[in-house]
C-alpha cells in the first residue's frame, strides 16, 4: 500500500515537473509576442508622425498644411501720413526762397564776391612777379597792399616791375638756347631758383586767401543763420508748432510757413519791428 501511494507520488510529482516545463516555453513566447506588441504599438505613432512630417513636406511644396506657420511674402511698404494730432505741430520752410528774399543775405553775398574778386586781381599780378626774391616780394607785397603810394613809393614799385620784367626775359633767353657757358648756367640755375621760389610763394598766398575767404564766408552764414532761426521761431511759437524742418527733406506732410517766415524778415528789414523776434 505504501509502495503504491508512493508511486502515485511519484508520477503526480514527474507530471507536474513535465507540465511547468511546457508551461514555460508558453509562457516566454507569450511574453516575447507581448514584447514585440508593445514595441510595434511603441513605433507606431512615431512612424505615424514622421509620416505625416513627410506627407506635409511635400504637400508644402504645393500647398501648405493646415495650421502650418508659412513666412509671409515680402511686401512694399506703403507711405504712412503723419496723424492729423502729430503734423499740425510740424511745420516746413523752404530756406531756397528764405535765402532768395532775404535781403541782408544777398548784401553779403555780394560783399563777399566783391572781396573774392578783389583778390583774384591781387593774385593775378602776384603770378607776375614770380623772378623776385623773397625780400623784394615782401617789399612789393607791401606796396600793393597800400592803397595810395606816395611818389616815393610808386617809384620803387615801377623799379621793382622793371627788375622782374629784366630777369623774365633774361630767362626766357637762356632757354631758347641750345648750348650755354658755364657762366650762362650758372645764371640760368639762379633765375630757376628764383622762379621755382616764385611759384611757391603764389601757391601758398592763394592758399592763405581761399582760407580767409572760407572763414568769412562761414562766419557770414552762422550769423545769418541765427537771425534766420529766430525769425522761424517767432512764427512757430505764433502758430503752435513744435518742429519746422527745411522742405528740402521732408517727402510729405507738415504745415508749411515760408509766406509767414519772409513776412516776418520783411517787416523786420523795414524797421517796423514786427515780428522781429528772436533775430539778433
Amino acid at each position: 500500500m505504501n509502495r503504491q501511494l508512493w508511486l502515485v507520488v511519484a508520477l503526480i510529482f514527474a507530471l507536474c515537473v513535465v507540465a511547468v516545463g511546457q508551461a514555460a516555453p508558453r509562457n516566454s513566447a507569450s511574453d516575447a509576442q507581448k514584447s514585440r506588441r508593445s514595441k510595434k504599438a511603441a513605433e507606431t505613432p512615431k512612424k505615424q508622425s514622421e509620416k505625416t512630417a513627410e506627407t506635409q513636406a511635400e504637400g508644402g511644396k504645393r500647398e501648405a498644411a493646415p495650421g502650418a506657420v508659412v513666412p509671409a511674402e515680402p511686401q512694399a511698404t506703403a507711405p504712412v501720413a503723419l496723424p492729423a494730432t502729430s503734423a499740425s505741430r510740424i511745420g516746413v520752410v523752404q530756406m531756397n526762397r528764405v535765402e532768395q528774399e532775404y535781403s541782408a543775405l544777398q548784401d553779403e553775398n555780394e560783399k563777399l564776391d566783391a572781396w573774392r574778386r578783389d583778390k583774384q586781381g591781387f593774385l593775378a599780378n602776384l603770378k607776375l612777379y614770380v623772378f623776385l626774391t623773397d625780400d623784394e616780394f615782401l617789399e612789393l607785397m607791401k606796396l600793393l597792399e597800400n592803397g595810395q603810394l606816395s611818389d616815393k613809393d610808386r617809384a620803387r614799385y615801377q623799379a621793382l616791375k622793371d627788375q622782374n620784367l629784366s630777369r623774365d626775359r633774361e630767362w626766357g633767353e637762356l632757354q631758347k638756347k641750345v648750348t650755354r657757358t658755364e657762366a650762362e648756367e650758372g645764371r640760368f640755375a639762379e633765375l630757376r631758383q628764383l622762379y621755382e621760389s616764385g611759384r611757391r610763394r603764389h601757391q601758398m598766398k592763394r592758399d592763405e586767401l581761399n582760407r580767409e575767404f572760407e572763414r568769412r564766408l562761414n562766419e557770414t552764414v552762422q550769423r545769418l543763420l541765427e537771425k534766420v532761426r529766430g525769425f522761424v521761431g517767432a512764427v512757430a511759437q505764433e502758430q503752435g508748432l513744435e518742429v519746422v524742418l527745411d522742405s528740402e527733406y521732408v517727402l510729405y506732410g507738415g504745415r508749411d510757413i515760408t509766406e509767414a517766415v519772409i513776412a516776418k524778415i520783411k517787416a523786420a528789414e523795414q524797421g517796423t519791428g514786427k515780428g522781429a523776434g528772436g533775430a539778433k
